[in-house]
């Protein structure tokens, strides 16, 4: 929902598309809570609705899942596809204020950051992460974009540094490795 509403709010089009769209949208939205509550007794999909207690989950095992969605090395980003550890160079660039050529645009917005930010609360207070399971990270794939638009900048010289190109080659054989051994042997990508 936060990602339709960003788009539509940066739709540049004539008052009856948006119009048009904004029912399109809202008959979606209607068909699916019904189907939804029809089928699984709620319009969200949910099991119970204590699922929606945010504020049931403490803050620091909040964190920890949201850690652990990345760092977990039974199911985390990185343990399943190492590639991504290109995102901790990438965020130190971001948070450290890379500079921009004049006229280019910032790749990662706060109105883009934001719209994930109720994803984020919903699927940081599962319980099951703080339980016998590791927090799975197919609840973040939603995220990818996202990082995606974190490596731009580090990316962005014609010819990258040495380190950055040996480091790129050897994550992305490790990544490209361990997808082949899972989709060898599937059952590993399970067993923790």
């Amino acid at each position: 929902l936060p990602l339709g509403a960003l788009a539509f709010a940066r739709l540049r089009s004539s008052a009856n598309r948006r119009r048009e769209l904004a029912l399109l949208a809202a008959a979606t939205l209607l068909a699916l809570g019904l189907w939804n509550n029809w089928r699984y007794g709620n319009p969200l999909r949910m099991y119970a609705g204590s699922d929606l207690a945010i504020f049931g989950v403490p803050l620091a095992a909040q964190l920890r899942g949201g850690f652990g969605l990345f760092f977990d090395a039974a199911f985390g980003l990185f343990a399943l596809a190492p590639i991504w550890l290109l995102l901790v160079p990438a965020l130190h660039l971001a948070l450290r204020g890379h500079r921009r050529q004049p006229g280019q645009e910032a790749p990662v917005r706060a109105a883009e950051v934001a719209a994930f930010l109720p994803y984020l609360l919903l699927i940081g207070m599962r319980r099951e992460w703080y339980g016998g399971w590791s927090p799975p990270f197919r609840y973040g794939v939603v995220l990818l974009p996202l990082l995606a638009l974190l490596l731009p900048p580090l990316l962005a010289r014609k010819r990258p540094a040495a380190g950055l190109r040996w480091l790129c080659a050897g994550l992305a054989a490790l990544s490209a490795a361990l997808a082949l051994v899972y989709l060898v042997h599937p059952a590993w990508a399970y067993s923790l």
